[in-house]
């Protein structure tokens, strides 16, 4: 269902040539939010990787040990 829904956003700038009386600003609207919306599945999926690989993080905030 996700792969649907982006390609279902992916093909909504060429409503603008079925329908005329879109405005400019929709079409820009409605090509950057597939990029956005990719960007940011990308984005999450690297973290979900990084939570089942089990990244250690150095701990922070925390005052060093002598």
């Amino acid at each position: 269902s996700g792969v649907a829904t982006v390609l279902t956003l992916a093909w909504t700038p060429m409503l603008f040539l079925f329908f005329q009386t879109t405005s400019v600003v929709v079409v820009v609207i409605e090509t950057l939010a597939p990029l956005i919306f990719a960007l940011a599945w990308l984005g999450l999926s690297k973290l979900v990787i990084q939570f089942y690989d089990g990244r250690t993080l150095p701990p922070r905030n925390r005052p060093e040990k002598n």
